[in-house]
């Protein structure tokens, strides 16, 4: 009985306040239905919400303990505003752990867009679920209070435990594959007949850039990128290498290379980052007389990385890299057409270090590795035009990979191996400006149940 007259009384002496002072600062308050009502929190507490379009003034209070005004308030005659709320104020009304998504009224802004409120995730007792929070006056013409508690994932494991173990691991795979695949390749070195060259292709939701320097010279470098979106899932990668050898005779360079790689995936609210970098030495070798080349890579390397389970707080972890990858390439040649024979042969090592999240729960640290084979076999061969230069080209291949971990929570760990087969045709066109415009329409997934992929991609690739 004392605090309602209490609460009486204040809300008197402020609304005198606003009669006395006017002088509107951002228009009339929303307008419809008098409201002047409460929300108890989980101590016991209470928030406060009061509309009165006849005197243009309206607020959302979350004081601790109801005090007067406190947190996001907004009085629209009044010559003052309010505080904002903090998650220490929140702990005071019983919210555990509190991180605030966003607030709007504290600012002013409230005559102006019709809401003012605050929505924040906490939780309710010590280990508790997870719980989002709205509460805010919304609606210019027929205001109406929001009131709502919805509990995130409740089917799911708790972020910070096996959901965020998952989320890292799908991080980890997704940025293994994408720094095999855009590796630059070496053999051009030893070859020293190609020129510095841009390209980029597009396909069915994803895309793929390079650019690339003369490869004739002894420092190099090489700028790459790709990105993709499939279902919730978006991800993208970009690698940039800097290299240098020394060419000891017509079949054998030895140098190093310095690379740095940014990758980001996206699945519904959640977000994981990282950039990183390797370091370590190449060889490229060509056998006598035979037209068989050889080239090598071995790179170590760390990333700083960022998560954000739920879209809102972020946390940071560490991750040490390893990268293995070896190639032998050939060429036979039947009259006009041309055989290429590829092995490919790549190890990948992504090991994150264990950290404490933002809500306290321990994330172990998880080892992971990527480890893909390929063997395909490319063909090309001129198509006779009256103007530039057109090849046929195609082929087929088969890739193998295996995923390991260790310290991942059961059933998060996509452990085992996988074998499928890929088959590619397509047309490039040489212009007169030595520009390359390429066709091509590839299928993969041959013999691999539950995976296909396919798509026609263009490319547009110019020397320099």
């Amino acid at each position: 009985m004392v605090w309602f007259v209490k609460r009486r009384l204040l809300e008197t002496v402020l609304l005198v306040i606003v009669v006395l002072l006017g002088g509107s600062k951002e228009g009339a308050a929303l307008g419809g239905s008098f409201i002047n009502t409460s929300v108890n929190t989980p101590n016991g507490g209470q928030i406060f919400l009061f509309n009165d379009s006849t005197l243009g003034t309206a607020y959302v209070s979350l004081g601790g303990s109801g005090e007067f005004p406190g947190g996001s308030i907004y009085i629209s005659n009044a010559p003052f505003a309010g505080s904002s709320v903090t998650a220490g104020g929140l702990a005071s009304l019983g919210y555990r752990g509190a991180t605030i998504i966003s607030q709007n009224g504290a600012d002013s802004t409230y005559a102006s867009d019709g809401y003012m409120g605050v929505v924040f995730t906490a939780r309710e007792t010590a280990g508790g679920p997870l719980f989002r929070y709205e509460i805010a006056l919304t609606g210019v013409t027929s205001t109406t209070v929001i009131s709502s508690r919805t509990r995130i994932n409740p089917t799911k494991p708790k972020p910070g435990s096996a959901e965020t173990e998952r989320l890292i691991q799908e991080f980890q795979n997704a940025r293994a594959t994408s720094l095999t695949s855009n590796q630059p390749e070496l053999t051009k070195f030893l070859l020293r007949s190609e020129s510095g060259a841009f390209d980029a292709s597009v396909t069915r939701n994803a895309g793929y850039m390079n650019f690339s320097s003369d490869p004739t010279l002894p420092v190099w470098f090489d700028l790459a990128g790709n990105w993709s979106s499939q279902d919730d899932l978006d991800s993208s990668y970009a690698l940039a290498v800097l290299g240098a050898h020394r060419q000891f005779n017509p079949n054998l360079l030895i140098g190093g290379m310095l690379q740095i790689d940014y990758a980001e995936s996206e699945e519904s609210v959640s977000n994981v980052d990282g950039t990183g970098w390797l370091v370590g030495p190449y060889v490229v070798a060509k056998l006598p007389r035979q037209p068989v080349y050889f080239e090598g890579r071995v790179l170590y390397g760390q990333a700083n990385n960022e998560i954000s389970p739920l879209g809102t707080y972020r946390d940071k972890f560490d991750s040490d890299r390893w990268l293995v990858q070896s190639r032998v390439t050939g060429e036979m040649e039947y009259g006009n057409l041309t055989l290429l024979p590829l092995f490919d042969l790549s190890y990948v090592s992504d090991d994150q270090k264990a950290y404490t999240d933002s809500l306290g729960v321990l994330i172990p640290d998880q080892d992971f590795s990527l480890t893909t084979a390929r063997l395909g076999l490319d063909f090309s061969h001129p198509i006779s035009v009256s103007r530039g230069e057109m090849t046929l080209t195609g082929g087929i291949s088969g890739v193998w990979s295996t995923t390991s971990g260790t310290g991942t929570a059961v059933g998060v760990a996509p452990i085992g191996d996988t074998a499928r087969g890929r088959a590619d045709l397509g047309v490039d066109y040489l212009m007169q400006n030595s520009s390359t415009l390429s066709a091509g329409v590839f299928y993969d997934g041959i013999g691999e149940s539950g995976f296909e992929s396919y798509a026609v991609d263009f490319m547009w690739q110019i020397a320099f």
